[in-house]
């Protein structure tokens, strides 16, 4: 079975609305996904819905999305 992942924050069309963020999508073998467009801003990444306290990784400081290239190199450094 594999975890939740959800995406939310100012550059992404969610908000940092902790409610309803943007579920990432899974092939099954721990790999998550999501298309879409990220404006200029930040995001962070949760596995609880109405919490920030699951963020991913634990007490994760935001990352910074300019482009989406910007995006996928954030999340695999």
């Amino acid at each position: 079975m594999t975890q939740d992942i959800y995406l939310l924050g100012d550059a992404t069309p969610a908000g940092w609305n902790n409610n309803n963020p943007i579920r990432l999508d899974t092939d099954g073998g721990g790999f998550y996904y999501w298309e879409g467009y990220l404006n200029p801003g930040h995001f962070k990444f949760i596995t609880k819905l109405g919490t920030w306290n699951s963020l991913v990784p634990v007490n994760a400081a935001h990352y910074d999305a300019i482009s989406e290239m910007n995006f996928f190199s954030n999340i695999y450094k």
